[in-house]
């Protein structure tokens, strides 16, 4: 399946000059409504997105809001679009317990930063139309905080001792219905305020439900998840129905320095539309 993405050719410069997408963290979208928060706890700023849509008419109001009026380009690719990363025993620092390999979306050199650390997401195998913590289809309703108020809940175990539960499927699905002309699909990014694999275990518990309690914020605003190759390679560009000959021209230049096999193509609402 072929999903897209509306953007600034200066963006889609970006994105094949470092052969990767742009994950952003939920506070930095425009929908200031996914802010919402469950038991005063600050979940949305744990969640990082990079937001498309399966439609693959195009859409007016898109255009107009994500390409920079006239320089832009939507981009094309398919949904399985991000590069597999071995994980095995010699890709781990030393005493990390492993067995046998796993291939995930974030490289294992990823997993180690002091402060925080990102869930690794392992190969999708499900329908492309299904739903999964990675990639979900935005749902629209009437109150978002209502969709997410419980997403967050404190238990005590039987040992009198604190933990909590999460439900992360339920952050950055829901957006109010006046955004549903996006018919928008987002893959979702978990980054934790803390690492497990710097904590000692004894304390990961305290340490989880301390961070999460005292809404302790991630570090970075935004990730960079590597493409495939070959994905890449085959980009489907279509041009600004306001594109000009310049526009063209740098679009073309990009491709044959980093995407070769790009499948460069005008608007079909070229001529019939200005959105200038």
């Amino acid at each position: 399946m072929t999903i897209y993405h509306y953007t600034t050719i200066d963006s889609l410069a970006m994105i094949l000059s470092s052969r990767s997408i742009k994950f952003n963290r939920l506070d930095k979208v425009d929908d200031m409504e996914e802010r919402a928060e469950s038991a005063n706890v600050k979940l949305w700023q744990y969640m990082f997105v990079s937001c498309w849509t399966e439609n693959q008419e195009e859409s007016i109001p898109l255009w107009r809001m994500y390409s920079g009026n006239t320089h832009g380009v939507r981009i094309g690719m398919t949904i399985d679009m991000f590069e597999d990363n071995i994980i095995d025993k010699s890709s781990l620092p030393q005493g990390i317990p492993t067995s046998g390999t796993l291939k995930s979306k974030i490289p294992a050199k990823d997993f180690f930063s002091p402060d925080f650390f990102i869930m690794p997401i392992t190969t999708r195998n499900e329908a492309p139309d299904s739903d999964t913590l990675f990639y979900c289809h935005v749902n629209y309703v009437d109150d978002v905080n209502e969709m997410t108020k419980d997403t967050f809940q404190l238990e005590i175990t039987k040992s009198n001792h604190a933990d909590s539960k999460i439900a992360f499927g339920e952050i950055g699905k829901y957006k109010n219905k006046r955004w549903s002309f996006q018919d928008e699909t987002r893959f979702r990014l978990i980054i934790l305020p803390f690492n497990p694999f710097k904590v000692n275990p004894d304390k990961l518990v305290t340490v989880a439900v301390n961070s999460f309690i005292d809404s302790k914020p991630v570090p970075i605003t935004e990730y960079f998840l590597k493409l495939r190759e070959e994905v890449l390679n085959k980009i489907e560009i279509t041009l600004h129905p306001n594109s000009s000959l310049s526009d063209k021209i740098i679009v073309e230049a990009l491709c044959r320095r980093y995407a070769k096999h790009a499948v460069i193509k005008d608007s079909q609402l070229k001529d019939k539309i200005n959105l200038k």
